[in-house]
Order: structure tokens, then C-alpha cells, then sequence
């Protein structure tokens, strides 16, 4: 019955992430004619996507704090791919994410169409194109949000911040919102930091996914801080965006 469950989430899952990218492309196709209506077409398309997976997978959103409006710069602990679909169910946004993603099966073709910025992260001499990139995105239609642990984690605790990319906010002054995610599953199924979290490199996408859909629910929670954070040290920013996350956060898995 479970194994009959994931297939059919990864079956319905297909279809509507297949469905996105045809209503992508469409929405790609009528830039020429109207940008600004095809970026608000493709943030909806994008939404509905969000709440349909969402609701395929089992997933029970919570939210705490204020959701932040366009435009905006949002930071965030990291837990895996699930994190995309959580934060688009509840804000107009583009994210900035690791090179890699963009060669996975299917979602990394979605990525790039859906306007995700990608980062070498191998490579500090691509951090200037990436920050330019930024400052070309943010705007009144969506904002910009990156997870600047650098990885995605078990939830046990949140890692220090990365403050490479915040140098825009802090050049231009651009107060930074903050937000800490938890996720959480039944007491008689797979502990989140298990079947949510995807942090194991030697576990793979597909791998994973299949047993996230094992799952018949999951809660999975936001909170957004609700004082934002300016300074023009990068590094400073980054360690009062560290606490303010860490404020806020509850462990999906204890460290002990």
C-alpha cells in the first residue's frame, strides 16, 4: 500500500511538473509582446504548480511572520529540494542555487525556465556575475532568495552564513528579511531529516523522492523574522542574518 502510494505521488507529480513547463514555455513565448505580463503569468503558473505539488506529496504548510511582498531579499537555512516548493507556495521569488541542479532530470530544465540564477560555487570568481545577476532580478514582480549555509543540511542546526552574495544588499543598503524552515513527520513514519531532508550526497534525487512519497504527511513550517536586517559590512550582515535565522529555528533532528 505505501510502495503503491509513491507511485502514484510520482506519477501525479510528473504530470503536473510536465504540465508547468508547457505553460512555461508558453509564457516565455509572449515575452517579446509583454515582459512584464509574461513574469506575473509564469509567478502564477509557478504558484499553482507549488500548491499542486504540495498537496501531491502530502505536504502541510505552516506559516509564521509576515510573508514578504516584492521586492525583496530573503535569506533562509536550507534542507533540500523540498525547501523550493514550500517557498513557492507562498512567495513570488527566484532563487539562487548551485550549478548542479540545473543538469537534473526534468527539474533542471524546469529551473532554468522558471529563471533561477545558478552559482559555481566551486568558483569564487563567479560570485561578481552571479551578484550582477541578482541586482538585474529583484524587482516589484519578485524577489531574490538564496540559502547561504552553502549546503542543504539535516536540520540538526543552522551553519554559518556565507556572506559572498550579500554583498549587493549590503553595497546598496537593501534591508535583508530572514526566514527559518522545520519540517516534521507522523511518529509512525520515516523521521524528516530521513524522508524530508536530503542532505546524504550518496543518496540520489530520485531515490530520495521516492521515499518522500512513501510519506501519507508532512508538516512543513516557515518562519519569517520580522525585523530585516541592513548593515554595509557583508560579514556583519551575514552573522546578524545567521542569528536571526537561528532565533527562529526549530531542529527537524536533534544533534545528540
Amino acid at each position: 500500500m505505501i510502495t503503491l502510494r509513491a507511485y502514484i505521488k510520482i506519477t501525479l507529480s510528473i504530470f503536473t511538473t510536465l504540465s508547468l513547463f508547457i505553460f512555461l514555455i508558453f509564457a516565455s513565448l509572449i515575452s517579446f509582446l509583454h515582459s512584464n505580463f509574461s513574469v506575473k503569468l509564469r509567478n502564477k503558473f509557478i504558484r499553482i504548480w507549488a500548491v499542486l505539488m504540495a498537496k501531491i506529496i502530502g505536504m502541510k504548510v505552516i506559516v509564521e511572520g509576515s510573508v514578504p511582498k516584492p521586492p525583496f531579499f530573503l535569506v533562509s537555512n536550507h534542507l533540500g529540494y523540498v525547501d523550493i516548493i514550500l517557498f513557492f507556495t507562498k512567495i513570488d521569488v527566484v532563487f539562487v542555487a548551485k550549478q548542479e541542479i540545473s543538469s537534473w532530470p526534468l527539474m533542471g530544465k524546469l529551473t532554468k525556465i522558471a529563471n533561477t540564477l545558478y552559482i559555481d560555487r566551486t568558483n569564487k570568481r563567479d560570485i561578481p556575475r552571479v551578484n550582477k545577476e541578482i541586482a538585474e532580478n529583484i524587482n516589484e514582480n519578485h524577489g531574490i532568495i538564496f540559502f547561504p549555509e552553502g549546503k542543504s543540511t539535516k536540520g540538526a542546526e543552522v551553519l554559518k552564513f556565507n556572506p559572498s552574495l550579500l554583498q549587493l544588499p549590503a553595497n546598496e543598503g537593501i534591508p535583508v528579511t530572514h526566514a527559518s524552515i522545520q519540517y516534521k513527520t507522523k511518529p509512525n513514519e520515516t523521521p524528516a531529516y530521513l524522508s524530508v531532508c536530503w542532505w546524504q550526497e550518496d543518496s540520489p534525487f530520485t531515490k530520495h523522492f521516492f521515499e518522500l512519497c512513501k510519506l501519507s504527511k508532512f508538516e512543513a513550517k516557515i518562519v519569517f523574522g520580522n525585523e530585516k536586517v541592513q548593515n554595509s559590512d557583508r560579514k556583519v550582515l551575514a552573522q546578524k542574518l545567521w542569528e536571526g535565522v537561528n532565533e527562529n529555528f526549530t531542529a527537524t533532528v536533534s544533534n545528540d
